[in-house]
């Protein structure tokens, strides 16, 4: 996938430019491209493993991801044409409750990797392609046969901040998360408080997931008086397992002499009264600079303080064992932000302004501005 010399690449307005589907040399090209940018930890090698092994799991099979470029019609013909822009969508789940409480379901995409050559960049060509891929999703992504309705929103997570996106359709939402730090020994009553929270595994994840969407929708079904829509990626099985695969994926690469773990969040708490959390690791360059590795939690649906206590010290035990440097949990709900203000535990509140913006475009009947994003946590990214 070569670049054009500057005097040959077409403008971004030009009416030969189309958004299409890559070949898989295309794709191939593509990933090795931006690796450079999103490999994390990996390799390379390692990078162009996941990638092709992210479209075969549940939530992406069967055209629940897929691939798009920017290129030219008029490439030459018997050329290798110049794919100018690059990302890829991913369909999702999604609830949705009016101001009356009536809750329905539908479908939602995540948009994810967009990427433009360095040696391209300066020709808005990204902007040109996020612009013919609304079109797109605005009616579906997936062809008229296998449509079953319209999509509702679609979503991504800016790296550049929150101006960029929002000016061509995808308003900044809220950004914040709260960061746990590690201590480096065990605190005092931790080891005990860790006793009584089990491991969330694959085999009592699907359980967890089914609650809480019913929670989720119990609270979308609460009528609300300032007319506001509520909007939510659905907490489902695929969507958690969507993350674990990526989590095992990269796991497995970086410490060949450990065993996949199987460990997934921690529970605590009898039925009805259970606090859970789900967490995800995500590795610096360099997996053993502790300080620059993190884990993700998504928050838990019912909450009660020793519970609590006793999930977060499940955690941060795991945190050490991975020689993770910190602990984010994004966007915390009043309730959880009432417990970590009570708790011992050592922590800050950040508001990201650059990294991981969570941004939203309403395809709905409302505008978007009357649409509350409500989970908006780490588990709705990809």
């Amino acid at each position: 996938m070569g670049s054009l010399p500057h005097t040959s690449l077409p403008d971004a307005e030009s009416s030969d430019l189309i958004l299409t589907h890559p070949t898989q040399d295309e794709k191939y090209a593509t990933w090795r491209l931006n690796s450079k940018e999103w490999k994390g930890a990996l390799s390379e090698e390692d990078y162009l493993r996941r990638e092709p092994y992210m479209e075969t799991v549940p939530l992406s099979k069967d055209g629940g991801m897929q691939h798009w470029v920017l290129t030219s019609e008029a490439s030459p013909e018997g050329s290798k044409r110049t794919v100018l822009s690059s990302c890829e969508t991913l369909r999702k789940r999604v609830l949705v409750g009016d101001a009356a409480g009536q809750v329905k379901e539908g479908i939602a995409y995540g948009v994810g990797s967009v990427f433009t050559d360095p040696a391209l960049r300066g020709n808005r060509y990204g902007a040109r392609m996020l612009r013919e891929l609304e079109k797109v999703l605005r009616n579906g992504a997936e062809p008229p046969e296998c449509q079953q309705q319209r999509p509702l929103a679609s979503a991504l997570w800016s790296d550049i901040g929150k101006q960029f996106y929002a000016k061509k359709g995808w308003p900044a939402y809220p950004s914040l998360h709260v960061t746990f730090a590690i201590p480096g020994g065990v605190a005092a009553g931790d080891a005990e408080a860790a006793r009584h929270a089990r491991p969330i595994t694959y085999d009592n994840l699907k359980e967890l997931c089914d609650l809480d969407e019913k929670l989720m929708r119990e609270q979308l079904a609460k009528p609300r008086s300032d007319g506001k829509m509520r909007f939510c990626f659905a907490p489902d099985y695929d969507i958690m397992r969507w993350h674990f695969y990526r989590d095992d994926i990269i796991a497995r690469a970086l410490f060949k002499d450990r065993g996949p773990t199987e460990t997934k969040g921690a529970v605590a708490g009898p039925d009805g009264k259970r606090v859970w959390v789900l967490w995800v690791r995500n590795f610096h360059e360099n997996p053993q600079d502790t300080a620059k590795n993190k884990m993700n939690e998504t928050a838990p649906a019912e909450e009660l303080a020793e519970s609590f206590a006793a999930v977060m010290a499940k955690a941060h035990g795991y945190a050490r064992d991975w020689k993770l440097g910190k602990i984010d949990l994004w966007n915390p709900t009043a309730t959880i932000s009432s417990l970590i203000e009570a708790s011992r535990l050592q922590s800050e509140i950040v508001e990201r302004h650059v990294d991981s913006i969570p941004s939203m475009r309403w395809y709905g009947e409302d505008e978007g501005e009357h649409v509350e994003w409500v989970a908006n946590e780490k588990y709705c990214w990809n």
